[in-house]
């Protein structure tokens, strides 16, 4: 809502129920996605939350689909596998290929949002993505935490900014 709310009626903001959210199993949230998108006309901004930010980082990764995208915005988004990153079970197929930015080549805009005070996703994996990702723009913030509870105005002129 709130990002409606920013956006403005220019946009329709979709925000499908995902199934199975409390343990968030790829494979199903990937069908959701490719589902809710071959519905859909013309170039897709996606905007994904911390689980839901790492499913499409993965999805996108693995894509052969030509669904055209046309950014790609990600809030408080952790950073599974690598060296550094999270591992936890029931999540290891989150896990991204170390070739994710060559994976991921392409013009349209990458955004990752982190708030230094997030309780549940370290800020260092805000680092980890601009590491992994070098044409991605990263995006810290102060006591947002991990909700970005006061709203999601930054993101919604990236997307004016950026976007079709």
């Amino acid at each position: 809502a709130s990002l409606q709310r920013a956006l403005g009626a220019a946009y329709d903001v979709q925000c499908p129920q995902m199934p199975d959210e409390e343990n968030a199993p790829y494979q199903a949230w990937k069908a959701e996605i490719e589902t809710r998108l071959s519905a859909l006309k013309g170039g897709v901004i996606l905007v994904g939350h911390s689980v839901g930010a790492s499913v499409l980082l993965k999805w996108l990764s693995q894509r052969r689909s030509a669904y055209p995208i046309a950014g790609l915005f990600l809030i408080a988004a952790p950073y599974w596998g690598g060296d550094a990153g999270w591992r936890y079970d029931g999540y290891e197929e989150l896990e991204l290929p170390r070739d994710m930015s060559a994976r991921l080549s392409g013009t349209w805009p990458i955004v990752f949002y982190h708030s230094r005070d997030d309780d549940v996703v370290p800020f260092d994996h805000l680092a980890l993505y601009a590491a992994t990702l070098p044409r991605a723009t990263t995006r810290a913030s102060d006591a947002r935490g991990h909700q970005f509870t006061n709203g999601l105005a930054d993101v919604a002129e990236d997307i004016k900014t950026h976007g079709p």
